[in-house]
């Protein structure tokens, strides 16, 4: 190994940091810019290593500035590298492309109840929940947000099966005292990330909720999400949000729906579409460790066959993060593939642009395949490069 290499390996491991927004960062920025830096640069950079994340993010963002001037240069570089990690992170996206469903009556907690994989019943007043519905075969249907309300649940889904799942689900109601009512026209939701929990009570408010937790205030709804950053789903009549936006003016920059969709990636979090509607087990999407699968209650459709998996048999596939560079993009179903074998051993479910040619996906996989086993994307034969998972998922 030569002396050159030594120095890479020392500043890799130095660049492991806290989260994984930074450490996407600093693998590119050695990757793309620290082998065009002189000595001088370089040394400056390994003393840049030395501040903490918070600091660090704060350079990155703007809040601060650093006291060594020589640094600037470095953050300037860390910048200008990506897309999205520009001079400002606080972002509002538009989330058009997600429905609002609103589940009220008498009987809608039991109606949910015995429908949804969560356990409905047990989810508070104020909080936001993950969940999904499946068919006979335990295969999701959909999959989204539950929020909990006084008198009624609102299911947020993607648009796409909207039609469908209001359709089918109405069809369990019977005699249940249930109503079922589409919000798109009246309700508008968007989100906003913020590079932290203080910068976001600066821009939207004081006591924003924590994980799972809603707040309700000046006819809004707030809802932390997870993130390793400070994201919230942000839902209100139509005429409110856009009042509530031009306060904001210019503190918050328009995100195309591709960095949200990154904050999902990089949050271990992939959605039910129309074209993956009845493809996957709530399993393969981690909804266990996520809150979304409840074991202990009673019967909804699938629950047998999901039981029976989980308890009987080896949980064969799981949802796993990771990065993909060169070639083609990837894509939403296209398959993943062992060298030498002609069998498919996953399948991608999501993807967005990182920088550059590299992508982050979210690919159901073989777990006994992961990580030792090299695979790859069946049209690019692109590598797989797996990143830490952002939550604990079981191991049984």
């Amino acid at each position: 190994m030569t002396s050159t290499d030594t120095e890479l390996s020392r500043l890799r491991w130095r660049c492991r940091r806290g989260t994984l927004e930074l450490d996407l960062l600093f693998e590119r920025f050695l990757a793309e810019a620290y082998p065009s830096l002189n000595p001088t640069e370089r040394s400056i950079f390994d003393e840049f290593l030395n501040a903490t994340d918070p600091l660090i993010m704060a350079w990155l963002a703007g809040r601060a500035k650093p006291a060594q001037p020589e640094f600037m240069r470095i953050i300037e570089l860390l910048r200008s590298g990506g897309k999205h990690t520009g001079d400002n992170p606080d972002f509002v996206t538009d989330l058009s492309d997600m429905s609002i469903l609103k589940i009220g009556g008498k009987d809608c907690v039991d109606f949910l109840h015995a429908q949804l994989t969560n356990d409905v019943s047990g989810l508070a007043h104020g909080t936001l929940g993950m969940t999904s519905w499946c068919n006979p075969k335990g295969r999701m249907l959909m999959n989204g947000y539950l929020i909990r309300e006084l008198d009624h649940f609102l299911l947020l889904l993607d648009s796409s099966l909207l039609e469908t799942i209001s359709k089918n689900l109405s069809r369990f109601i019977l005699r249940s005292q249930v109503d079922i009512e589409v919000m798109n026209n009246s309700l508008t939701l968007i989100g906003v990330t913020c590079a932290t929990a203080a910068e976001a009570e600066s821009l939207l408010g004081p006591d924003l909720p924590e994980s799972a937790r809603v707040l309700s205030r000046d006819r809004l709804m707030f809802a932390r999400v997870r993130d390793a950053t400070a994201r919230y789903l942000i839902l209100g009549a139509t005429a409110q949000i856009q009042s509530f936006r031009a306060q904001l003016g210019q503190n918050l920059r328009p995100a195309d729906r591709d960095y949200w969709r990154l904050r999902d990636i990089l949050s271990g979090l992939a959605w039910v579409d129309m074209r993956s509607s009845g493809e996957f087990l709530p399993l393969d999407f981690n909804l266990d460790a996520l809150g979304g699968l409840c074991f202990s209650k009673g019967c909804y459709p699938g629950q047998e066959i999901v039981t029976r998996i989980r308890h009987r048999s080896h949980i064969k596939k799981r949802l796993f993060l990771a990065r993909v560079a060169g070639g083609p993009p990837p894509h939403p179903g296209e398959a993943l593939v062992v060298a030498d074998e002609p069998r498919h051993v996953g399948v991608i479910v999501a993807f967005a642009p990182l920088h550059a040619d590299a992508h982050a996906v979210l690919a159901v996989i073989e777990c006994d395949l992961v990580p030792a086993t090299t695979v790859t994307t069946a049209e690019g034969s692109q590598s797989l490069q797996y990143l830490p998972p952002p939550y604990d998922v079981p191991t049984a």
